[in-house]
Formats: C-alpha cells, sequence, structure tokens
C-alpha cells in the first residue's frame, strides 16, 4: 500500500478510537451521576417521606437534569463519532498525534500536502518530493501507542467508591429504596406499606348512665405519631365528631367525655410523624358505649294561691319555672310529668320535710303550704330502680310587705343651677300595698368645710298623681328663697313611706346634688374655651390662606401643560386632603362653640342679644363649607380618576374658587365671632356686676329678718361677705383687662364708663366698708350690719349702672358705625343703578357705527371699576354685621358678571345684546338695593326704629327714576 495512504488511514483511526474512548468516558459518567441521584433521593425519601407536590416537583427536576446530561454526555459525543469520515479534515488530530513526536507543524504540513489541492504554479515534483521525505518519518509510527481508555473515564477508585456506597445502601435499605423508588418514579401513586401497630382502648365498649363522663384510654405501639384523634360516631344522626388527643408518657392517650346524652361508636385514629400517606391506616377496633337513661321531669307545673286576706287572685308560673317568692301561708299545687314511666316521687324539702306525690305512669302531682324561707327537690324512681341523678334545687322564698320604692325621675342627674333659679322636683314611688306620704330631704353644702350644714331639712311634696299603689309627686324648688350663695350646694334626696298602720316601711332614692357655680368660674372656662377656639381659628385660617396660595400656583402650571404629571396630581390630592382637614378642624371648633353657648344658657349666664348673635355664627360655621365646594372637590376626584387634561383643568379651577370663597366666609365668620365675644366679655362684666348686687341684697334681706339671730348664720352672712369682696377685686381686674383689648379703642364712651366702673370698684372707701361690715357681723352688731349692708348694696349698683351704660353705649356705637357705612353704600348702590340705567338707554339707542360708542364703553368700563370698589366696601362691611347675607353677595356677583358681558359685547359692537346685559346688571344692582335695604331696616328695627321712616322716604325719592327697586 501507499505510504501515504497508510498514514492517512492511520490518522483516521486514531480520530474514531479517541471519539470511541471520549463517548466510553462520558458514559461512565453519566451512570455515576444517574446512579447517585437515584440513591441519594430514594434514601431522603424514605426517612422524609416527600409530599406529592414536591415528589411531582423533583420527578419534573431530575427527568430534566437526564435528559440534559443525556443530550450532553451520551448523544453528542456518540453523534461525533458516527459522523467522523476518513475524507472529513482531520487537521486537529493530527496537529495531536505530530505534538508526542515533536513534529507537529509537520505532520499537519503532511497532511495537508496529502489532502489539500494547490493552485496553478506549483511544482508536483517539489510536492511529491515534500511528501515523501515526511512520509519516510511518519510511515512506521503506532499514532494509537499513546492513546489510553483511562484517561478518558473517571479515577477507579471515585467509581468503585460510588458502586460501594450505592451496594452498601441497597443491601441496607432494599425495601425502602425499592419503596422510594416507586413513589418517585410514579408520584401519583403513594404505594404506602401497611404498618405494624397496636392499638389497647380501655375502657373499650361500654354501657353508661345518661349525663355521666367517661374516661377513655388507650395505649399505642407502632410507628411514631404526630397527632392521634377520637373519633365520636353517631349511627343516628349520620354524624362523626373528632376530637383532638393529647399524646402522654409512654405513648397513652386519654380524653373525657362529659355529660354523655346518646349512645354512640369511637374509634382512635394515628397521625403518622415521617409518613402522611398512612394517615388513614392506623385505626383502632371499633367499641360501642351504650347510654342507659335516669328518669327525668319533663314539665313542671306550679299553681300559686296567695293568702285570702291579700285579694290577690291564683296565678301560674311559667313552666318549667320551680323558684317561687310568696306570702307566708301560700298554697301551693306542684304537678310534674316524667321522660319515662314512674314507680314513685317524692318532693325532699331543705328542712327535712318529705311529701309523696301521687299519681300513675308519667303525671303526679302534690300540694303543701309555705310558712318559711326553704329549698326542695323531686326524687323520681322509674320500674328499673334507677333514680333521676342530681335533682335540681329549688328556692321557696317568703315574700315580706316590702318596703316602699320612691326615684327621683326628674331631674334624675346631678346638675348646676343659677341662685335665682326654680327647679321641678317629680318623684316617682311604688309600694305593694299603698303609699301615705313622700318627703323631700335635703341639706347644704358650702365652700369652706367650717361653714357646711350637716343638718337635714324634710319638706313634704305638695301633690301628687296616679293611684294608691304608685302616685308621682312635685315639687318647685325656689332657689330665691333658700340661703345659698354661689359656689355653694344643696344634696337632696327624696322619702316614702307605705300605709302600714304599726312601723311603716320607708324607701328613699339615691342622692342628687345642685351646685351654684359663681358666674366668674362660669364666664373664666368660657374665656378659656374662647381663646383656645379663636387660636385653633387663626392656625385654620393661616392654612386656609397657605392653601389659597398654593392652589393659585398649581393653577398657573396646569395652564401651562398639556398633559398633567403624577406628580401633580398628587400635589392636588394633598391640595384636597388638606382642605377636608380644615374643614373637620372647623367642625370641632364649631362643636366647642355649641357646648359653651348651651353652658352658659343653661346657668342663664348669656343675654337673648348675644344667643341670637351666636345662633346666627352657628349658621355662618355651616355656610364655610359650601355644597359648591364639596361638589367641587368630588368632580376634581373624579376627573383624576379619568385623567382627561382638559376636564381636569376645569375642575381644579372650580375647586380652587370655591376654595376662595370658603376663606372669604372663614375670614368673615371669624371676624363677627371675635366682635360677639367681645360684646359677651362686656355682658359678662354686666352679669357680674348684677349678680354681686343681688347677692348683697340677699344678705341684706336676711339681716333685716329675725333669723339673723343665730350665731352660725351670721358667721355665714360675713363669709358671704368677704367672698364678694374677692370677687369684686377680681372684677376689677377683669374690667382693666378688658379695657385694654385691642378692639376697645373705637368705643371711646364705653371707655369712660367702664374707667369710672373701675374706680368705684378700687375707691378705699368701699374697700373700708366691706372690712367694717364683715366685722359687724362677726360681732353680731345687727343694725350697724345692716345700715353697712346696704350702702354696700348702693354701691354695687353704682358699679353695675357703669358697667351696664357701657354695655349700652358700646352696642350704640357699634350699631351707629355699621348703620352708618350700610347708608353710604346703599346709596353708592343707588348712585350705580341711576348710572347704569343712563347707559343702558344711551347703548339702546346708540348704532354700532356712531363714534359715541367709545364714551359709552369708557363709561361702562369706570362704571364697572366703581362697582368693583363698592363690592370690597360690602365685604368689609359684612365682616362687622350678620345683616349682610350670602344673597347680597349672589346678586352683587350676578351685577358684575352681566357688567362684564355688556364691556365684551360692546367691545365686539353688539348693541343689542350689550343693552339686555346692562338691563340685567340693572336689575340685578336694584335688587342689591332692595336686600341691602332689607339689611338695613333690621338693623333700625333692632334700634326700636330710630330715624328709620325718614332714611327710607330719602332712599326712595333718590330711585324714583328708576321705578320699583325690584324691576
Amino acid at each position: 500500500m501507499n505510504p501515504v495512504n497508510i498514514i492517512l488511514e492511520k490518522i483516521f483511526f486514531y480520530a474514531k478510537k479517541k471519539q470511541l474512548y471520549y463517548l466510553t468516558g462520558q458514559s461512565v459518567i453519566f451512570f455515576l451521576i444517574v446512579l447517585v441521584l437515584w440513591i441519594s433521593l430514594s434514601i431522603t425519601d424514605h426517612f422524609f417521606f416527600f409530599s406529592e407536590s414536591t415528589r411531582w416537583g423533583l420527578w419534573i427536576i431530575n427527568l430534566a437534569v437526564f435528559l440534559w446530561m443525556l443530550y450532553k454526555l451520551i448523544i453528542i459525543p456518540f453523534r461525533q463519532y458516527l459522523k467522523t469520515k476518513a475524507n472529513d479534515d482531520l487537521s486537529p488530530f493530527a496537529a495531536e498525534i505530530g505534538d508526542r513526536y515533536q513534529g507537529k507543524d509537520k505532520l499537519v504540513n503532511l497532511y495537508q500536502l496529502i489532502v489539500r489541492d494547490h493552485s496553478a504554479g506549483t511544482s508536483e515534483v517539489l510536492k511529491e518530493a515534500a511528501i515523501k521525505s515526511l512520509s519516510d518519518l511518519y510511515y512506521k509510527e503506532d499514532f494509537n501507542r499513546e492513546l489510553k481508555l483511562k484517561k478518558f473515564i473517571p479515577d477507579v477508585l471515585l467509581i468503585f467508591g460510588v458502586l460501594f456506597v450505592s451496594l452498601f445502601l441497597l443491601i441496607l435499605f432494599p425495601k425502602g429504596i425499592i419503596h422510594s423508588t416507586l413513589r418517585l418514579l410514579n408520584p401519583s401513586n403513594e404505594y404506602a406499606i401497611p404498618p405494624v401497630f397496636q392499638f389497647d382502648v380501655i375502657p373499650g365498649s361500654i354501657a353508661v348512665i345518661k349525663g355521666d363522663e367517661l374516661k377513655i384510654k388507650s395505649t399505642y405501639q407502632g410507628p411514631v405519631l404526630k397527632n392521634a384523634y377520637l373519633y365520636l360516631i353517631n349511627p343516628a344522626e349520620n354524624k362523626i365528631e373528632n376530637i383532638y388527643l393529647m399524646k402522654g408518657i409512654s405513648d397513652t392517650l386519654t380524653v373525657e367525655i362529659m355529660d354523655i346524652k346518646a349512645s354512640f361508636q369511637y374509634r382512635i385514629k394515628g397521625e403518622p410523624l415521617y409518613n402522611p400517606q398512612l394517615e388513614n391506616r392506623i385505626w383502632s377496633e371499633l367499641y360501642e358505649v351504650k347510654v342507659k337513661s335516669l328518669p327525668e321531669i319533663q314539665n313542671l307545673d306550679i299553681s300559686i294561691h296567695p293568702p285570702v286576706y291579700t285579694e290577690l287572685s291564683a296565678y301560674h308560673l311559667e313552666r318549667n319555672i320551680g323558684d317561687f317568692t310568696a306570702l307566708s301561708g301560700t298554697n301551693v299545687q306542684l304537678k310534674i310529668e316524667s321522660d319515662k314511666v314512674l314507680s314513685g316521687a317524692l318532693i325532699t324539702f331543705g328542712s327535712g320535710l318529705e311529701i309523696p306525690m301521687s299519681g300513675k305512669d308519667k303525671k303526679y302531682q302534690a300540694r303543701f303550704s309555705v310558712n318559711r324561707n326553704d329549698t326542695y327537690h323531686i326524687v323520681l324512681s322509674d320500674t328499673s330502680g334507677l333514680q333521676n341523678k342530681d335533682p335540681i334545687e329549688y328556692y321557696i322564698s317568703l315574700l315580706d310587705d316590702a318596703s316602699p320604692v320612691i326615684e327621683i325621675i326628674k331631674p334624675g342627674e346631678d346638675l348646676e343651677s343659677p341662685l335665682d333659679a326654680t327647679l321641678e322636683i317629680t318623684a316617682s314611688t311604688y309600694d305593694d300595698y299603698g303609699i301615705d306620704k313622700a318627703f323631700l330631704v335635703y341639706r347644704y353644702i358650702r365652700k369652706s368645710d367650717l361653714m357646711s350644714d350637716t343638718n337635714w331639712t324634710r319638706t313634704k311634696f305638695a301633690g301628687f298623681t296616679g293611684n294608691n299603689k304608685q302616685r308621682d309627686y312635685t315639687y318647685n324648688w325656689d332657689f330665691n328663697l333658700l340661703p345659698v350663695a354661689f359656689d355653694d350646694g344643696i344634696e337632696y334626696y327624696a322619702y316614702v313611706q307605705d300605709n302600714r298602720i304599726n312601723n311603716p316601711g320607708v324607701g328613699r332614692s339615691r342622692t342628687y346634688s345642685i351646685r351654684f357655680p359663681s358666674l366668674d368660674e362660669i364666664f373664666n372656662s368660657v374665656d378659656e374655651n374662647q381663646e383656645e377656639q379663636n387660636n385653633e381659628l387663626e392656625d385654620i385660617s393661616r392654612e386656609s390662606k397657605q392653601l389659597k396660595n398654593t392652589l393659585q400656583e398649581l393653577s398657573r402650571e396646569l395652564k401651562q401643560k398639556k398633559n398633567i404629571e403624577w406628580e401633580k396630581k398628587q400635589e392636588i390630592q394633598e391640595a384636597i386632603n388638606k382642605q377636608e382637614k380644615l374643614e373637620e378642624k372647623l367642625k370641632e371648633i364649631q362643636k366647642s362653640l355649641d357646648e359653651m353657648v348651651q353652658k352658659l344658657e343653661q346657668n342663664k349666664a348669656i343675654s337673648e342679644e348675644i344667643l341670637d348673635k351666636y345662633t346666627k355664627i352657628q349658621e355662618l360655621f355651616n355656610e364655610i363649607a359650601t355644597p359648591e365646594l364639596r361638589e367641587a372637590i368630588k368632580e376634581l376626584q373624579k376627573a383624576m380618576e379619568e385623567n382627561n387634561p382638559a376636564k381636569l383643568s376645569k375642575a381644579f379651577e372650580n375647586f380652587r374658587i370655591n376654595q376662595e370663597a370658603f376663606q372669604k366666609q372663614l375670614d368673615r365668620t371669624y371676624e363677627l365671632l371675635k366682635k360677639a365675644q367681645l360684646e359677651q366679655k362686656m355682658d359678662q362684666l354686666v352679669q357680674q356686676a348684677r349678680e354681686l348686687k343681688e347677692q348683697q341684697h340677699k344678705i341684706t334681706r336676711e339681716l333685716q329678718s329675725d333669723k339673723t339671730k343665730s350665731e352660725e348664720l351670721k358667721n355665714r352672712l360675713a363669709s358671704e361677705e368677704e367672698k364678694i369682696q374677692q370677687k369684686l377685686e377680681k372684677l376689677e381686674k377683669q374690667v382693666d383687662k378688658f379695657m385694654n383689648e385691642s378692639m376697645m379703642a373705637e368705643y371711646d364712651k364705653s371707655q369712660n364708663n367702664l374707667k369710672n366702673a373701675s374706680a368705684l370698684m378700687s375707691d378705699p372707701a368701699l374697700q373700708s366698708l366691706f372690712k367694717e361690715t364683715q366685722q359687724h357681723l362677726k360681732n353680731q352688731r345687727r343694725s350697724n350690719s345692716i345700715s353697712g349692708s346696704q350702702k354696700l348694696e348702693e354701691n354695687l349698683e353704682k358699679i353695675n349702672s357703669s358697667l351696664s351704660q357701657a354695655q349700652t353705649d358700646m352696642l350704640q356705637q357699634s350699631r351707629d358705625q355699621i348703620e352708618r357705612k350700610m347708608k353710604h353704600t346703599l346709596e353708592k348702590i343707588l348712585s350705580l343703578s341711576h348710572e347704569q340705567e343712563k347707559l343702558q338707554i344711551s347703548t339702546q339707542n346708540t348704532s354700532p357705527l356712531s363714534d359715541e360708542l367709545k364714551d359709552i364703553t369708557r363709561s361702562q368700563g369706570q362704571l364697572m371699576n366703581n362697582f368693583q370698589r363698592m363690592i370690597a366696601e360690602v365685604v368689609e362691611l359684612s365682616r362687622e354685621t350678620f345683616f349682610i347675607d350670602r344673597s347680597v353677595g349672589q346678586s352683587l356677583g350676578n351685577t358684575q358678571k352681566k357688567m362684564m358681558e355688556s364691556l365684551d359685547q360692546l367691545s365686539e359692537r353688539s348693541m343689542h345684546s350689550a343693552a339686555n346685559s346692562q338691563r340685567e346688571a340693572l336689575k340685578n344692582l336694584n335688587l342689591s338695593a332692595q336686600k341691602m335695604q332689607n339689611a338695613l331696616q333690621q338693623l333700625l328695627q333692632s334700634q326700636s326704629g330710630l330715624g328709620m321712616e325718614k332714611f327710607l322716604e330719602d332712599m326712595k325719592k333718590m330711585a324714583g327714576m328708576q321705578g320699583q327697586l325690584n324691576e
């Protein structure tokens, strides 16, 4: 054979043999990996019993791994072995062979010279010479000499190690590995092996008495249990119940079944710890519990026959009710019906008496008389000799002639009251046989323990309504007739007697208290409340203004952008949330204000005028958050959800406008509230002065009566005189503080009267008179005490008059200022109306091409500017009076809208439309004038109509040329 062909054949054989060895080595690796996976997974499942879902997961993963290794380790090498042909490019193998002979390039060059065609111009002689020289080098060499199988397979120790460990585990756990292999190959089939176990159950099958308890004890041997359950089977109801059993020591399971009612079967089930697939295979035998019932009372009927003297009718107790209360001498008839046939029945009393019952089958009865408190139970015996177990013990209570009951149902609570009030007390009484009389019992509680009255006074209730057994008594309690002062109190209760001739029964209600707080105490609480309200309102106003600025900035940004980013929506939502929080805070302030007004009203510490103003302020609070604002918030949130930029921008602008209206109304309400608070504080000073004067008058009246001979009473009056002096000193400080209020600076007349009152209170002569009167009282100088008390009363009257005049001057000055501003505003509105009417006539008679159009447009613009300045005055005026309501603002707003429309129409030379808009503006102006006129009329009426008729005539003359104001 040609040496060249021999060399090519040797290279080809080398390539095939190497690939065969590589395939063999990869197959060995594949086998070892599969063997390790199989043994490891089977052993793991054998000990931990994978769940079905876990086995399915392992099955899928292992299948994927197996297929992947089969492809990478077997199929790819096998395909390479089959695909290698003699005419393939074997250069890599030639290079590999050449490496062993230190002639890699020479053998590769030889191989390439042999198998490749050369381009034209190559010398065949040279080619043949090169091939021959190179062939001589490798002709006789054995290329396969260094190619060994052991280089391609894993280490022999590793192979034998894996095989040895696998064989050892197979010998050690043959059944477990086979069982787990089957489980892993078929995850949906458990291939469960029934375990070896044993339950020893005590008592097993048994008969018990109905209602008894049964203790079941079981010892267990077998696979370790995780849980154990007792299954109760009721064949009659086809019902199964399972009970968890706690495991005890030595694998003992115990359970107690209480109050057995019916026969049942039971068995015990074990839940394996390591092999949950065997859960339904570990059962004990089935045992039966038969229940025998004792005789029981099904129905118990008792008839009560009261003694004849009570004239009460016999009555029946509700069925199966055995406890009863009865008068001594009552006869009782008792009937029973058992659930089974009886051989006898017996009533056994706690006192030792036994009464056999007569009857047959299931029904028995007996009679007995009641003469003491006692207990009893009924013993039943059935035909089998069984008796009822633990019969119910019933109680017999001897009924005495009960004491009467009385409760104060009005007012029925502790309360505070003014000193000059009258309180209606209503007491409701009841007795089983009749009421005789009722009393109101009370005592005084002084602020000082030394002056407290420990003696109870009893006064009889005047009249009553109702029958002999149930009556309602009433008593009108006039505190003006009682020796009480501010800071004092009264404790009282109602007392009743029944109509028993000897030793009548009595009853009393719970004790209630009445406290007479001083105006000073009430007003201090109110002042603290008002200060807190004002601070909170200032915070709300500040936050609302900040929100207003935020909305204006957002409005500018939204107008510049076509799309709304998520961040801007968040800012809008935050603005909505802030607005809603402001409204919630306003509700809290409104609630606090309402509670404060109620407290003042209950203690008669607020005038009707101030109360009416606070009522209007409450109405203004309700109007701050308008329905339009709430609707604007809803529309804005809806627009954000729809993500429509145009709709969102429009909705946001509507919300912004309504929020500004909220801010304006809030500021107005706050200003009016501060004004009302100022007037209230003035009213408080007057009331406190009047209270001191009345209290002093009360002392004078008591001194002039004959009751003042009591030393205790004189000491009390001296103490009260000292409290009046202390209250007057506090009042002086309050007056001085009130004069320094910033809002009082504009009330000069009131300031003079306040200064006069302060001077009277600080007069040393008055203070000396207080001391002298107190000393006369303590020394029991009656005439001197009366004279001193009368002089003090005169001085307190002067102080009260000065404060009252200060209040009158303040209110009058405030009303005069508002009246002047309202008249000025009304004059402006009528003047603007007159000018608007002339412009409307001119517009109607002017051609669109006339040169007069510019003058009309300029005049309408000037009128618009004047009107806007007038609106600012109305807004400012609305902060000072309640008479400017929302309707005035609405009509003015409509006027402004129509004026703006007329300006636009004039600029477009639409004379007819402009004239119509001017006519509508004129109509709304006249309507505004009418509403302002009504507001002024209300103000003047509040001043007793002073100057109203003449002013209204003047106003009508100014509006005469315009016709009726409402046209």
